[in-house]
């Protein structure tokens, strides 16, 4: 066989070929690996012999040995006389090789990794998973796909926490936390899942990766090193054995770290991590020999303590981990504070077994959170009727959010100069079948708790839309606000652009909503609620400051805050009087605001007189019942009719 033509790349892709090969094309064949040679030669005969065409993926050798992956692709000619031109071509394959051997292995470690693997869409919607996963959920991958990670809990893990999942995906391209998952025979187990992005060459999230490690087995807890919640609760039930035995009683604390989540949106879940860590480390520090320091959630822990010790001494361990979080930390440049409220409860006082004896930590607990960063709170016997009350109201709150039965009425708000209608206030009202009406006080920081705030909002967002559809041909320019609560500015992202979605698709002019927000969400602004004012601005929705003056009122952060309108807490104008403080102050705020073409709307006018004041020091608008009441949407679209007007 003679090599009549080769080209200049050729001894690029092999430098150890010889001079010339056009008499003989045997020393080719020492490019390549001995084994690799003898087969490609063999098979290129053949492939001449057959007049078909040649592949072969060879291995070439270079100055330091086989280092690279040549695909060659020929085709034979025959030519009148008998003999056979074979035209040929050698790619330099060793990248794409390595890509398989990598893939390869990747998929090897994908299908034998005892974790459960999970691949998912940037939504949440499943792919593919692994074995090891299939055996957790009971399921096979083809019967998962297309379902959503949060049905494998069945409703166990609250919704709260997949709804910090997705946002510190969408913000940080991470999260870790723990779910409860319950298979499909049944089987409740409790799982550490990391979930990590996956860009594609434009920086846009192709995938979404979970891992799942079970955490039923691990007695360490991942993060802080203490012991898990199942170490926890078998040294409770040996603890409460012993002093059932000797007559010694068993304290038990649980602390939740104040406000954690916010210190993971600032820190990021690595640097919150290190948080929880050093959390962990101090709590020891407070404890007495004899005691357990457990982690048992994601920003919650636990102090077990036998003691034949009295309430007195119990409050002192109280106030030496109160003492021992005091100090800020400071994982990074940025330092921050980590309070934590405690909630306690002791057996045999408040509770005969290990299960009632948590769930008695765990009201206490839930009451000292109540009352604001690091409080704490022994269990009461009242604790348990509350909470046995809360829960059945908490289910009675999700049947009303689930059959639509809240009531959104609206409060006119008045021009204060013209006496005409010009908008209006949402309210949420629940009135309850059996309990009667139920404050908005009440339900709200419920919802709020339960992760449905969000689910809240839009039902108050739709019937807006649908009072504004009604009153364009009325009045076009009639504009309703509605109150935004800082729990749900955070909610996912996808929640607020399926809102603007909609006030787009129904062709509403976004100048037409107003958002109320309270002053401490613009100066505390964070990234999550940042983003969210962001997707409704961009759709021309409008922003008051409401209870203006309670909190953080100045010239210097007006002047800041990217808002429309500022709306005087009732608290100022309910004093107003000739000559009364609160006059001065409101025609303070008035100039105040005008100066940065900020509009004003006075809330809670009662009487004649402070109607009065208000138009005479040129507030804009006003709202109270000496104007008119919340009306369902239909009687202030009477109200739009009849051309209603006030004062």
């Amino acid at each position: 066989m003679t090599v009549p033509y080769v080209s200049e790349g050729f001894t690029d892709l092999f430098p150890n070929a010889p001079a010339r090969v056009d008499a003989d094309a045997a020393p080719l064949w020492d490019c390549f690996a001995p084994e690799d040679a003898e087969r490609g030669e063999a098979s290129l005969r053949a492939a001449v012999r057959e007049n078909r065409p040649w592949h072969e993926r060879l291995r070439a050798i270079g100055e330091s040995g086989v280092d690279r992956w040549v695909l060659t692709d020929a085709v034979p000619q025959r030519e009148p006389d008998g003999s056979t031109i074979v035209h040929g071509l050698f790619t330099d394959v060793t990248d794409e090789v390595a890509a398989e051997e990598a893939l390869r292995v990747s998929a090897s470690v994908y299908a034998s990794t005892r974790d459960g693997v999970v691949i998912m869409a940037p939504n949440g919607t499943i792919i593919d998973a692994n074995p090891s996963f299939e055996a957790v959920v009971g399921f096979s991958s083809e019967a998962l796909a297309g379902r959503d990670l949060r049905a494998l809990s069945a409703g166990i893990t609250p919704a709260v926490v997949f709804e910090d999942m997705r946002t510190s995906v969408e913000r940080h391209g991470f999260w870790r936390g723990e779910i409860v998952t319950r298979s499909r025979l049944g089987a409740v187990a409790t799982q550490m899942l990391t979930v990590s992005a996956v860009y594609d060459d434009a920086g846009e999230v192709s995938h979404l990766v979970g891992v799942l490690t079970s955490l039923d087995n691990i007695h360490d807890d991942l993060v802080t090193g203490l012991p898990t919640r199942q170490v926890l609760e078998d040294r409770l039930v040996q603890a409460i054995e012993a002093a059932r035995r000797s007559g010694q009683r068993v304290a038990l604390l649980l602390l939740g770290v104040d406000r954690f989540r916010d210190i993971n949106e600032t820190l990021g879940h690595r640097l919150g991590d290190l948080v929880l860590k050093e959390i962990g480390e101090r709590l020891v520090s407070a404890v007495r020999d004899g005691g357990t320091v457990a982690r048992v959630g994601g920003d919650e822990f636990a102090i077990l303590v036998p003691t034949e010790a009295s309430g007195s001494d119990i409050e002192d361990l109280v106030e030496r981990c109160r003492g021992v979080l005091a100090a800020p930390f400071s994982p990074s440049e940025r330092s921050v504070q980590a309070n934590a409220s405690i909630g306690i409860a002791v057996y045999p006082d408040d509770a005969a077994t290990d299960a009632a004896l948590m769930l008695a930590a765990d009201q206490a607990l839930r009451v000292a959170k109540g009352e604001g960063p690091a409080s704490y709170r022994f269990f009461t016997s009242a604790m348990q009727a509350e909470a046995r009350a809360r829960a059945a109201l908490s289910g009675d709150l999700r049947t009303a959010i689930a059959d639509g039965t809240l009531e959104v009425l609206f409060q006119p708000v008045v021009s204060l100069a013209s006496g005409e209608l010009v908008k209006a206030e949402a309210l949420v009202r629940w009135d309850h079948p059996t309990r009667g009406p139920i404050s908005p006080g009440v339900f709200v920081p419920l919802a709020e708790s339960l992760g449905l705030v969000a689910d809240i909002g839009d039902h108050v967002f739709g019937h807006v839309l649908d009072l504004l559809e009604q009153a364009r041909d009325l009045q076009p320019a009639f504009a309703v606000s509605l109150n935004m609560s800082p729990l749900e500015l955070k909610a996912a992202p996808a929640v607020h652009q399926r809102r603007v979605s909609e006030l787009r698709r129904r062709s509403i002019p976004g100048s037409l909503v107003i958002v109320e927000i309270t002053e401490g969400v613009m100066v505390e602004l964070n990234p999550a609620a940042a983003a969210t004012i962001a997707t409704y601005r961009d759709a021309d929705v409008e922003f008051a400051i409401d209870d203006f003056g309670t909190g953080y009122s100045s010239m210097a952060y007006l002047q800041q805050l990217d808002v429309d309108f500022i709306k005087i807490d009732q608290a100022f104008v309910g004093g107003l009087a000739p000559d009364s403080g609160d006059l001065a102050l409101c025609q303070a705020m008035v100039v105040m605001a005008h100066s940065l073409n900020l509009a004003v709307i006075a809330e809670g006018i009662e009487t004649a007189e402070q109607a009065e004041l208000l138009r005479s020091m040129a507030c804009d608008f006003g709202q109270g019942y000496l104007l008119d009441r919340p009306l369902t949407a239909e009687q202030l679209l009477q109200r739009l009719r009849e051309g209603a007007r006030y004062l």
